[in-house]
């Protein structure tokens, strides 16, 4: 192995493994990763920022032990291999399919979830030794990882089955994030809905103990959501946060805006003057009520909309909350305030006119979305 140029040395109650390796990733270094806790020890192979290859000094992480997890092998197959490999000095998998207890197919396999398993196990520690030493390792294993490092690391983080690691890492719960734009637009990660939608979340007011009271996945999903975003770069903590500047709509994204308003008025409306045509002035309280709770449990920029004359929204208030909100999320968020306003009045129509009128509103609302 050729002579290092580059030593890193952490303890890993300070910086998390994954954000370690990241930032590897990102430099894209090559060279051996150590990590040690107590009596464990685990390396990596790292090929320009790509994880090629994992050890463990832990028997429980052995291929025959994972082989025997998975039912692949027996107990009596997995005892013979061991013996065997103590005699000759042959890799487990090599005996195992000397012996006709697995295919090559299981071998390759394996071995894959085997690294990855080692891999992943580390991503349960907030304590322990952290070592990079970079250099131009020469591989000779037969069978190696090929999946990007960002898609490992984001699967490990997944997977993550202590959740004391989400309380270690994001410990202040008074702590507001803001979204790395810069970064966010060329993630290396592709976000399942519920993690977009805790990341919609963030705006730089809300702490991360009210993103959790406000976020529908509960405590510790939420916590393992920004954990991502934080490992990834995509949040940075600002506690003197001060409210963006707002910049105002362009003509051309305006007049798009107003013309889905309108779409979604001229629905509003029909189901107001119906309600209030057919029930008074109850039906109108409901309205309002229904979309009260919406405004106030989403909490966002459209926190302060409420019901104009004739039961539409104002487009010129609707679109002045969007000053204040990044331009590629502009029209996704007014969409889904609209859709979750449309589906509090359709609630208010099948409570107080029934089936036959709420039928009328989706078709109206089939309309909107073909043409959206």
């Amino acid at each position: 192995m050729d002579e290092y140029s580059l030593s890193i040395r952490e303890e890993l109650n300070k910086v998390s493994f994954p954000e370690l390796i990241y930032n590897i990733f990102e430099k894209k270094l090559s060279g051996v990763i150590e990590v040690k806790r107590d009596d464990e020890e685990k390396g990596f192979i790292i090929k320009k920022g790509q994880i090629v290859f994992s050890k463990t000094n832990n028997i429980e992480e052995s291929l025959g032990s994972l082989l025997l997890q998975k039912g692949l092998i027996t107990k009596e197959q997995y005892s013979s291999s061991v013996l065997i490999m103590q005699e000759t000095g042959k890799r487990q998998g090599r005996i195992l399919v000397e012996m006709n207890a697995i295919k090559p197919s299981d071998l390759w396999e394996g071995v894959k979830e085997q690294l990855k398993q080692i891999f992943f196990s580390i991503f349960n520690w907030a304590a322990g030794e952290f070592s990079f030493n970079e250099g131009d390792p020469t591989i000779t294993e037969a069978i190696v990882l090929t999946e990007s490092t960002p898609d490992l690391i984001l699967e490990g983080v997944r997977g993550v089955s202590d959740f004391n690691v989400f309380y270690h890492y994001i410990s202040d719960r008074s702590i507001r994030y803001v979204i790395n734009d810069e970064k966010y637009k060329r993630r290396p990660i592709v976000m399942e809905p519920y993690e977009e939608y805790v990341t919609d979340l963030v705006n730089g007011e809300r702490s991360v103990e009210e993103i959790i009271n406000l976020s529908d996945i509960g405590e510790i999903e939420t916590l393992r959501v920004l954990y991502i975003l934080k490992i990834f770069k995509l949040i940075v903590s600002d506690k003197n946060y001060t409210i963006i500047t707002p910049v105002p709509l362009k003509n051309a994204e305006k007049d798009d805006f107003v013309k889905l308003i309108d779409k979604f008025n001229n629905v509003f409306s029909y189901i107001y003057h119906t309600v209030l045509r057919e029930v008074g002035p109850i039906g109108e309280r409901i309205i309002e009520k229904n979309i009260g709770e919406v405004t106030l449990y989403r909490g966002d920029v459209f926190s302060k909309i409420t019901l104009s004359k004739n039961g539409i929204f104002d487009p010129d208030e609707l679109l002045k909350a969007l000053w204040t909100v990044r331009k590629d999320k502009r029209k996704k968020i007014l969409a889904k305030f609209l859709d979750d306003l449309l589906l509090a009045e359709t609630l208010a129509v099948k409570r107080v006119l029934g089936k036959e009128f709420e039928d009328k509103v989706i078709a109206m609302v089939k309309d909107i979305k073909e043409g959206v």
